[in-house]
């Protein structure tokens, strides 16, 4: 049994992180040769007893990947499981990084959209003076701007 314990400071990353962990419990439904993933906050009894309170507390969670006889059937297939386990963690990072860096490209170009209907938006003819004017977009909304 091999146990990740899994801690990032942006609480963005550790959403990211947390959905990331789940989608690998949920994987071996789908992938029969996998090895049997669990995911939770609660460190597992192997650790419980080694862990201090405050460092358990800290952690987004703990994955524990068990490691069956026929993944180590021959030295080809355990040298590979080793090495995944060992890549296992810069893995993770990896993918989280680029998923938040996914999610704040999308953020700024749905900004960029919305900052170009603004600018398209019309001053109604009135009063200039006002301190409220009434501003039309293109699609026809009509908003207070003061």
């Amino acid at each position: 049994m091999f146990i990740y314990s899994l801690h990032f400071d942006d609480k963005a990353e550790n959403c990211i992180a947390k959905v990331f962990m789940q989608e690998f419990v949920d994987a071996k439904k789908k992938i029969g040769k996998a090895p049997p993933v669990s995911f939770s906050a609660v460190p597992p009894r192997e650790l419980q007893e080694q862990l201090d309170i405050k460092e358990a507390n800290c952690n987004l969670g703990y994955i524990s990947f068990a490691i069956l006889k026929t993944h180590c059937t021959d030295e080809k297939l355990r040298q590979r499981v080793c090495e995944q386990l060992q890549t296992f963690r810069t893995y993770t990072q990896y993918h989280i990084k680029c998923s938040k860096s996914y999610f704040h490209s999308r953020m700024r170009a749905r900004a960029a959209e919305l900052l170009k209907v603004l600018s398209r938006a019309k001053v109604e003819q009135g009063d200039e003076n006002a301190k409220e004017k009434v501003v039309r977009t293109v699609g026809g909304k009509v908003f207070k701007r003061g």
